[in-house]
């Protein structure tokens, strides 16, 4: 998956603030109420919906993953290069 420079530093820092950095093989996004365990489909839409109600919003995981594939491309990124990432 491409990923830019800017996308790793605000990674780390947020893991800093967490506590919690990923290592090899690990999940990058994890609950962090209760026992750490991978952060699912389930837990993102949970996530949307509170976000969601606070701005008035109606985004879904879906959204940020049309919007990565439309921006790879518009980067240039080869679409079966994208298609393969997704």
């Amino acid at each position: 998956m491409p990923i830019s420079r800017d996308a790793i530093a605000w990674l780390r820092r947020f893991q800093a603030a967490s506590g919690y950095v990923a290592g090899a093989g690990e999940p990058v996004w994890v609950t962090v109420r209760g026992v750490r365990r991978a952060f699912g489909y389930d837990a993102y839409r949970a996530v949307f919906a509170r976000v969601n109600r606070r701005l008035g919003s109606d985004w879904t995981p879906h959204d940020l993953r049309h919007t990565a594939c439309v921006r790879m491309l518009d980067a240039g990124v080869d679409l079966y290069k994208v298609r393969e990432s997704m």
